[in-house]
C-alpha cells in the first residue's frame, strides 16, 4: 500500500485519471465543461468513428459545456465521424442538486 501511495498521481508513477499509459483510453476531462468540445474534436478529425460522450449533470451546467453543444453545427457526417452525447443524470454534484437532475423528461427533451 505504501509503494502505490508513493506512485499514484505522481510524475511516472500511476495516474489519478485515464491517462495515455491507461490502456485503451484516448481522452480524460479534469476540469469540468471542455468533454463536449474534445469529443466534437474527436469526430472532426476521424471521419470513421462514434465519439461517445458521457457528461455528467453537474458538468452540464457549466458555461464552457453549454457553449459546446453549438459544434453540431459545425460537424457535417459526409466528412466527418459522429458523436454521440450520452447524459449521466444523477442528479448531485458537489454541494446542491443539479438543474438537469431535478428537470421532467419532457423539459430535458
Amino acid at each position: 500500500m505504501q509503494r502505490l501511495f508513493k506512485q499514484f498521481s505522481f510524475p511516472g508513477g500511476i495516474p489519478s485519471h485515464a491517462a495515455p499509459e491507461t490502456p485503451g483510453s484516448i481522452n480524460e476531462e479534469g476540469e469540468l465543461g471542455y468533454l463536449l468540445s474534445h469529443a466534437f474534436g474527436a469526430a472532426f478529425d476521424n471521419p470513421d468513428i462514434i465519439a461517445p460522450c458521457v457528461i455528467g449533470d453537474a458538468e452540464a451546467e457549466t458555461g464552457p459545456l453549454a457553449s459546446s453543444w453549438h459544434g453540431i453545427k459545425f460537424l457535417d457526417p459526409q466528412h466527418a465521424g459522429a458523436m454521440l452525447p450520452i447524459l449521466h443524470l444523477n442528479g448531485y454534484k458537489i454541494a446542491n442538486p443539479t438543474i438537469l437532475g431535478r428537470a421532467s423528461d419532457e423539459d430535458l427533451q
